[in-house]
């Protein structure tokens, strides 16, 4: 049991439980799951710059000197290939998120308020913090958040029917329809 504890020691994030339970992620569980991925790969795009450039100073490096040992030119080999690897882990990832992305953004497409759509934009597909959002706005704090709350309510109506609730208008509650 412990090992599995330890396993599961990274997986604290909300969607994540939902997902490894079997249960249905809530809206906002996907919107966090977006932004967090955002987050995630951002910092290994850096990672993975940071690696690019090592390598190409590397392979600079030995291009300019004439003679190289098989020791040395093995470990340099071996860098390079991460480098390369890393690469591709991040192509997956990368297109994993764009996948995610594209999806919360046709689900928060069909909010039909503007106040929360951009809230919902700003805050999950842009990364902004809130005191940006309300920056760009022109709102206080405590108005975002509660179009916040109102926009994830609306989100998590369109999330969970689908389409059925975009086609609604806007006087008919969820009630009624189920």
């Amino acid at each position: 049991m412990r090992r599995f504890a330890k396993i599961y020691a990274g997986f604290n994030q909300p969607a994540t439980i939902a997902f490894l339970r079997g249960t249905k992620m809530t809206g906002k569980e996907f919107l966090n799951k977006v932004l967090e991925s955002r987050r995630e790969l951002d910092g290994k795009l850096e990672k993975f710059k940071h690696l690019q450039a090592m390598a190409t100073r590397i392979t600079g490096a030995i291009s300019g000197t004439p003679t190289v040992s098989d020791k040395s030119f093995s470990r340099i080999e071996s860098a390079v290939t991460n480098a390369l690897k890393q690469s591709e882990d991040v192509t997956d990832e990368v297109t994993n998120f764009f996948n995610q992305y594209l999806k919360a953004e046709k689900l928060i497409a069909k909010v039909p308020a503007i106040d929360e759509r951009l809230v919902l934009n700003y805050r999950y597909l842009c990364g902004d913090s809130w005191r940006e959002i309300a920056k760009t706005m022109q709102v206080s704090l405590r108005h975002l958040y509660r179009v916040h709350g109102n926009a994830l309510e609306t989100f998590e109506k369109i999330f969970v029917n689908g389409d059925k609730c975009a086609q609604m208008s806007p006087n008919v509650t969820l009630k009624t329809v189920i």
